[in-house]
């Protein structure tokens, strides 16, 4: 029997943002599917999280990230580029600066 042995490939811009939801005092985990981040500040109620997608760089969509396209539009999760977009988004300021999922065109 073979097991599938291969870490998934993580965004450049990823560890950046991973350090400084740190730096204000989040719990980060990294995730594979169905977004990259989930997110808590020490200040949130029990329970309360934030799923954030990290996106490196704009490009056409695969097959692959259909499903993904589907859950972030679904569940209004953010993409974030920079560590200033992801601490924008945690701390609730300026959300109309993070990049919201557009509509899946049927």
């Amino acid at each position: 029997m073979t097991l599938h042995r291969r870490a998934a490939k993580r965004d450049t811009a990823e560890a950046g943002i991973v350090a400084a939801l740190r730096s204000i005092g989040c719990d980060v985990w990294l995730l594979s599917t169905p977004c990259d981040l989930l997110v808590r500040r020490h200040t949130w109620p029990p329970g309360q999280f934030m799923a954030l997608e990290v996106k490196s760089l704009v490009r056409k969509a695969d097959a692959r990230q259909k499903a993904q396209t589907q859950f972030l539009h679904t569940t209004g999760t953010r993409i974030v580029r920079t560590p200033e977009q992801a601490i924008e988004a945690i701390q609730g300021k300026s959300l109309h600066s993070v990049q919201k999922v557009p509509p899946l065109k049927r």
